[in-house]
């Protein structure tokens, strides 16, 4: 299937903005995780909380001041996690287990690529 896009910058089509049109059509073309990913990115505090895991790994109360809503909070980590832009590690502090969320590898490479976005 060939697309034509009509390369007139900011021209509304039907009342959506052409680059609102083009965005949308070529996330149709990318994988439907990859949607999920651009999506989550897009979310209240999602990259405040990827910037603050890509110092060090925090615990969910050192998360707080990152993202102030514990509801928020819980539910961007567990898209992050699904997704794979962070993990879960057990650390040992003064002989107790606690739980810290970690950057992945490919958490960083997302954070590199919003970093050079707003940088445009």
């Amino acid at each position: 299937m060939q697309h034509q896009y009509n390369l007139i910058p900011n021209t509304l089509l039907g009342g959506i903005p052409f680059t609102l049109l083009t965005t949308l059509r070529l996330l149709s073309m990318v994988s439907l995780n990859k949607y999920k990913i651009v999506k989550l990115l897009a979310k209240n505090y999602t990259i405040e909380i990827l910037s603050a895991l890509s110092e060090k790994p925090l615990r969910y109360a050192e998360l707080k001041k990152h993202c102030p809503n514990d509801r928020t909070r819980t539910v961007r980590l567990k898209e992050l996690k699904k997704v794979e832009l962070i993990s879960v590690i057990v650390k040992e502090v003064e002989n107790h287990d606690f739980l810290h969320y970690q950057i992945t590898e490919k958490g960083r490479k997302a954070l590199q690529l919003i970093n050079q976005l707003t940088e445009i």
